[in-house]
């Protein structure tokens, strides 16, 4: 583990706007997780483990499998009292099915062509999803979002038909007004893009669909690729999309517009994504990825950190640090997957078996990593 304490950063807006917009940014509710949903033993159920590391419950899902960051949304405000936890997930046999878990039942809500996306809202019930279709040679993609007591029974609130390129919805958030969804952030991804070669989310834009007006706003065009999105929706991380473009970390205050890049490292030579933010907003974790010498389908991962006021990266974690943290032989993957305070980020490691998985926290108070739990990170809880 490195301190970085000079770096150069290339401002898109002057210094004074970055400080406006990151006090603007801390102005609301700071959105701190409760607890951590954690897949760690692939069977038939989920851990909830608390900030202090405690075990609390496990819940009940079909059918876990290597489900990670992604796979499954929290659809409620959390207590410590697992039978009050509503967890909406993806299950794929035949198509794409939404699922909802609760009270240790597993209820169908949908049955879909196929699914591109579940996203949540932070601690309340609304959800949105995407169902994706071929129809002739065109693809068509729905969003959809609804609270769960009505997801069985909602329609389409937007919908997209790509002929050339096959862009796909991607939601990402809910936001919630007087108890409804009241808008939902989304992408458009690459359908069916993957393999070798391909590190991060193939994604272009970024946009706001507002339900109740049927309107849509662009934060980020088709030229910026989302890498990750701040609890409170307000800071983003992009790359150029285009395969040739620059595939450093920017991140943009979606209010003010500003934006800080960070310069790759000499040897990230497959960029940077999986861009994650604290509550308060006051800096980025992402992942940057260099191709290994030996071999062109392993890569060098290392997790940057960056403060976004003194516009610097302050820390930089290799897979060597987390498998001595682990007391691992080997670690072959890396990824920031979010913070637990203001002051803790959480990482996701992997050995070379990708069912060995581990998260591991870096304290920015004194800079030194520890082990927080066994398993896949799923989820925050609210």
């Amino acid at each position: 583990m490195k301190l970085k304490t000079l770096f150069t950063i290339t401002l898109a807006l002057a210094c004074g706007l970055l400080a406006a917009g990151c006090e603007h940014a801390n102005s609301t509710t700071e959105l701190i997780p409760a607890a951590v949903l954690v897949n760690q033993n692939l069977a038939e159920s989920l851990t909830i483990i608390a900030p202090d590391q405690k075990f609390i419950a496990n819940v009940k899902i079909e059918n876990p499998g290597y489900m990670s960051v992604g796979d499954v949304v929290p659809a409620g405000k959390y207590s410590k009292e697992k039978a009050n936890l509503p967890l909406v997930y993806a299950a794929y046999a035949a198509g794409a099915e939404v699922k909802l878990s609760q009270n240790d039942q597993i209820e169908t809500l949908r049955k879909l062509d196929s699914l591109s996306k579940i996203a949540g809202s932070n601690g309340q019930q609304a959800i949105a999803f995407a169902d994706v279709a071929y129809i002739g040679s065109s693809l068509k993609s729905s969003l959809y979002t609804a609270n769960i007591d009505n997801l069985g029974l909602s329609t389409p609130v937007f919908q997209i038909e790509d002929v050339l390129q096959q862009w796909a919805l991607a939601p990402l958030a809910v936001e919630v007004k007087d108890g409804q969804p009241g808008g939902v952030w989304y992408t458009t991804t690459g359908w069916g893009v993957g393999g070798p070669g391909i590190v991060f989310p193939i994604t272009q834009g970024l946009n706001y669909f507002d339900v109740q007006a049927g309107s849509n706003t662009e934060y980020l065009s088709r030229d910026e690729s989302l890498q990750g999105l701040s609890p409170d929706n307000r800071l983003a991380g992009s790359i150029a999309s285009s395969s040739s473009g620059d595939h450093a970390m920017t991140v943009t205050n979606l209010e003010t517009r500003w934006t800080l890049k960070f310069p790759l490292r000499k040897e990230s030579d497959m960029g940077a994504g999986y861009a994650v933010f604290p509550p308060n907003g006051q800096y980025a974790a992402w992942l940057e990825a260099g191709a290994s010498p030996y071999d062109p389908y392993q890569y060098n991962y290392v997790v940057r950190v960056g403060n976004l006021s003194e516009a610097k990266v302050i820390f930089e974690i290799d897979a060597g640090a987390a498998a001595q943290t682990l007391n691992a032989d080997a670690v072959t993957y890396l990824r920031p997957v979010g913070w637990l305070d203001n002051n803790s980020l959480l990482i996701e490691a992997r050995g070379e078996n990708w069912e060995d998985a581990n998260i591991v926290r870096l304290d920015l108070n004194d800079g030194k990593l520890y082990q927080f739990a066994g398993g896949a990170f799923v989820s925050f809880l609210y």
